[in-house]
């Protein structure tokens, strides 16, 4: 059993995030990148599902051209192994974003939404 003194460190971060009473309308961006092998998607997963639970809207992006993000919220295999990465010229034309989150991205847990940026399948030559 878990006392408030040895409770587990994330959920003691999320608890520090909480939404500010009243609610405003709070526009936050993260952005997380460096090295590979860091933890940056470890991160980035822990903060969006912190903000999420604390009432904020997360809309997350995973822009690795190896994507796991998906796997670190807790979304299920096969629904990750359907998402479509969104194309890189996705908002040419009347296409609005919200047309773009609407038919690319996946809700997650916590009420979070998840979007596969536009991947390079292969680098061209120089």
């Amino acid at each position: 059993m878990q006392t408030a003194s040895n409770q587990c460190s994330i959920h003691a971060s999320c608890a520090a995030l909480a939404a500010p009473e009243p609610y405003y309308e709070t526009t936050v961006k993260v952005a997380v990148s460096g090295k590979g092998g860091t933890g940056k998607t470890t991160i980035a997963a822990t903060l969006a599902r912190c903000f999420a639970r604390n009432g904020y809207r997360v809309l997350a992006i995973d822009s690795d051209s190896n994507p796991n993000l998906a796997m670190s919220l807790g979304i299920d295999e096969p629904v990750a192994a359907g998402m479509r990465a969104m194309p890189a010229r996705a908002l040419t034309g009347t296409r609005t974003a919200a047309d773009l989150l609407n038919e690319y991205a996946i809700a997650g847990p916590d009420g979070l939404r998840l979007v596969l940026a536009a991947r390079i399948d292969q680098a061209g030559g120089g």
